[in-house]
């Protein structure tokens, strides 16, 4: 009852009415305020207040993430196949004819897990954008990028991850099954042992893939706010 009467005008005498009203109206606010996602508004602070450093060290993180995974995995004596070379190339290749798995990849993910879409990358790119290349007109391909950026945010980018590592999986197994990967690089004058190292640094990518939402924060978030107070100091 008490809330029903609060949309209506408050009597002047009716002081502590008043006040109840106001308390209800608060705690109805309160517990309509939107989930709140410390890490993904620090990582979204360092990309307002430090966006190219932020790309920075995002680029980097993932580059000393794929780096340390290959050393150890040969480190570990893992010895990965040629054939997971030609599957990660093909994989590649296929992008662009995968982008709809990934977008509903990252619907589910943004749904699941909203911080994830809370994460803003969009405006970075394009200040990023207009920062080095100035003046230049946006595409219509590169304008539904961002349309797709700023919808999923870094969902998008961990879909595209993990759609990658199903999909070179999946041509894997089917170059297992009956391709002879080592002759065709033969033919290309590849030698087995290169094709081994190929296939070793392709695993290395694809498994980094699976630690790209901590290398994203400790890059994004940790990293790259001190490097642009340490570059500020310089």
């Amino acid at each position: 009852m008490l809330a029903s009467h609060c949309g209506r005008r408050a009597l002047p005498h009716s002081l502590g009415f008043s006040r109840a009203c106001a308390s209800s109206t608060n705690s109805t606010r309160t517990t309509s305020t939107p989930a709140q996602y410390p890490r993904a508004d620090a990582l979204n602070a360092s990309l307002s207040a430090h966006p190219a450093t932020t790309i920075g060290c995002l680029v980097a993180a993932e580059i000393g993430s794929i780096y340390g995974t290959y050393l150890g995995l040969s480190a570990l004596h893992v010895h990965v196949g040629s054939a997971f070379a030609m599957a990660f190339a093909l994989n590649r290749a296929l992008r662009r004819v995968k982008t709809p798995v990934d977008m509903v990849v990252a619907a589910g993910l943004a749904q699941a897990f909203p911080f994830l879409s809370r994460i803003r990358l969009a405006p970075v790119f394009v200040a990023a954008r207009e920062r080095f290349v100035p003046g230049r007109e946006i595409g219509a391909r590169t304008q539904r990028v961002l349309g797709v950026l700023d919808r999923y945010g870094a969902a998008y980018f961990l879909a595209a991850r993990w759609t990658g590592v199903a999909s070179t999986a999946l041509i894997y197994a089917g170059l297992r099954a009956g391709v002879d990967v080592d002759a065709l690089l033969h033919a290309a004058g590849l030698s087995a042992a290169t094709g081994a190292v190929l296939g070793t640094w392709a695993a290395a990518v694809v498994g980094s893939a699976a630690l790209f939402p901590l290398t994203s924060y400790v890059g994004g978030a940790l990293v790259a706010p001190r490097v642009a107070r340490a570059l500020q100091r310089v």
